[in-house]
């Protein structure tokens, strides 16, 4: 039997060429972008102005297949003007993730005053954390397991997918569920950070700084960079924005929860205290125990607020009156009513960063120059490898370093 003879290999060019004509591969070049960067299906798809045509659905798959370069972005910054309808992508369902995206919308607020935002995301409580943001008109919360909810996360991604947007941004500088989901809506301009996990088309790519970790920061950076400004601050912290009633309704529950209490003198200082984290950052009660032996003695002029974890239990044995809340607002109002706070790295902890109230977080895993609050009125207190004595005498003398009665 006759052997067939074999077929010489395809070269990547003629790979591609094997797609009918309607999905053939283009590269657009324009006056303000001489460098190739965005890929389109055909020559009748192109739209009336392709100058603004940024982000279009490419055969990226085949192109790493066939070996071929990545998508270069544009070269010029993001324009000052003519952004009025952004898309943010942050897929993370995290209390702490969330409030690190404040900092970005409060920036947008200063660069693109009269734009629309639309935020995706996983965090049930997104619409409680950015209630104050005026910007913000559209909050989609995808289910955390959307296997689970399929029908729902269609819903949510083709209500979406309806609108197009002038700007698509996926602040995460890891994340490459973000950068997929940014794939599939229309928009003029896609920012995100370079990174080896993060495949799809951008037309502004940002490579991650070297020098700055912060999770708050690094969406200002990413935005800034892109438009060409130098990141000469360490820019907007956190933002919780409480109203002035809801200011108000906190000090009116701190005040009746203390009204109460024998031991309690009016006008005396009150130390809010969560003693939960999660997973290797939490502490048991024997910790916090130890702990709270050295730091006490210090407190002898103030009132210790015990914040109730979602849970309903009590983390230091009801040692101290205790407040109980699952409105995250409401749960501000009374952080914001307090004098100082106390907690691990955690998500509250990022909530109390947003009040007036004094903030010390302790940080004994997780990394401080990623994690660690910032702003006018927050510490970082690292604790790395010590005991909780130690770490109690730290929380002291910072306390007195930012000028309270201790």
């Amino acid at each position: 039997m006759r052997k067939p003879t074999p077929r010489a290999p395809i070269p990547p060019v003629e790979l591609l060429a094997w797609r009918p004509r309607a999905q053939a591969e283009r590269r657009l070049t324009t006056p303000s972008c001489p460098t190739p960067a965005i890929e389109c299906s055909a020559v009748s798809d192109l739209p009336a102005r392709p100058e603004t045509f940024a982000v279009a659905r490419g055969p990226g798959l085949l192109r790493h297949l066939a070996g071929l370069p990545p998508h270069q972005p544009l070269r010029t910054p993001l324009p000052k003007r003519g952004i009025h309808s952004i898309l943010i992508c942050h897929l993370n369902q995290s209390l702490g993730n969330a409030l690190l995206l404040s900092p970005l919308l409060t920036e947008l607020e200063h660069r693109y005053p009269g734009a629309r935002v639309s935020i995706v995301t996983r965090s049930p409580v997104a619409h409680d954390l950015y209630a104050g943001f005026h910007q913000v008109e559209t909050i989609q919360a995808l289910p955390s397991q959307w296997l689970g909810e399929l029908p729902r996360y269609l819903r949510s991604l083709r209500q979406l997918r309806r609108e197009s947007y002038d700007l698509v941004i996926d602040p995460d500088a890891q994340s490459g569920t973000s950068r997929r989901m940014i794939q599939l809506f229309r928009a003029r301009y896609a920012l995100g950070y370079d990174g080896p996990r993060k495949a799809g088309h951008l037309t502004h790519a940002v490579t991650v700084p070297a020098d700055l970790e912060s999770k708050g920061q690094l969406g200002v950076y990413l935005l800034r960079t892109a438009m060409g400004l130098a990141m000469e601050d360490t820019g907007p912290p956190p933002a919780l924005r409480l109203s002035p009633a809801e200011t108000a309704l906190g000090r009116q529950v701190l005040d009746g929860l203390l009204a109460g209490l024998a031991q309690h003198r009016p006008g005396a200082p009150v130390l809010a205290l969560f003693a939960n984290a999660t997973g290797p950052k939490q502490k048991d009660g024997s910790w916090w125990r130890r702990l709270l032996e050295v730091l006490q003695p210090a407190l002898a002029g103030w009132t210790v607020l015990e914040l109730i974890p979602a849970n309903g239990v009590s983390m230091v044995a009801d040692a101290y009156p205790g407040f109980y809340s699952r409105d995250i607002r409401k749960l501000a109002a009374v952080i914001q009513a307090s004098t100082a706070y106390l907690s691990l790295d955690c998500g509250v902890m990022h909530l109390a960063s947003t009040t007036a109230a004094a903030t010390f977080g302790i940080f004994t895993t997780t990394s401080a120059a990623q994690w660690g609050p910032y702003g006018p009125g927050n510490h970082v207190l690292a604790g790395y490898d010590m005991e909780p004595e130690a770490i109690a005498r730290r929380v002291i003398e910072s306390m007195r370093e930012a000028g309270l009665p201790v």
